[in-house]
């Protein structure tokens, strides 16, 4: 692998303290052009991606899990606070409940006549009536995609 191809591995600060320095040092460094913003956009999304993949890898899961298991529910270490906890997640599809799968047809009949409203509301107008509507306050957000080859 190129050198230009990569960013060496940082120390990730642990405290909040060092993460707001760390972060005033790379907000600087861009700011008086010692860093690229462009490339240091993609390092920051290229960071952001590994981080999913290893945290999302179930056998570090696994590891992790149990180590943390070996202190308790909660408990310090490197000078932070971890709590093992769990979340339970249900799926009602297969509960064949009439009423449950009444609500949702509902549910999903309210979401698609709430778009069309929002729609309305956009446009200023209700096509139907000649209704002159209040348009809603909008805001745009700039960002960038980035996508690996």
């Amino acid at each position: 692998m190129e050198n230009n191809d990569k960013i060496e591995l940082l120390q990730a600060p642990i405290t909040k303290s060092g993460q707001s320095e760390m972060v005033d040092a790379v907000c600087q460094k861009i700011m008086s052009g010692e860093l690229d913003p462009i490339k240091t956009e993609i390092a920051l999304k290229s960071l952001e991606e590994m981080i999913k993949l290893i945290r999302s890898n179930s056998h570090v899961k696994q590891i992790t899990r149990e180590e943390c298991e070996k202190y308790g529910k909660t408990f310090s270490k490197f000078g932070v606070e971890i709590t093992n906890s769990s979340r339970t997640t249900y799926d009602y599809s297969g509960c064949n409940d009439s009423v449950y799968n009444d609500l949702i047809v509902q549910q999903n009949a309210l979401k698609e006549q709430i778009k069309i409203r929002e729609q309305q509301l956009k446009s200023g107008a209700d096509i139907s009536t000649g209704e002159i509507l209040n348009k809603p306050a909008s805001s745009t957000t700039e960002f960038l995609t980035i996508k690996f080859k």
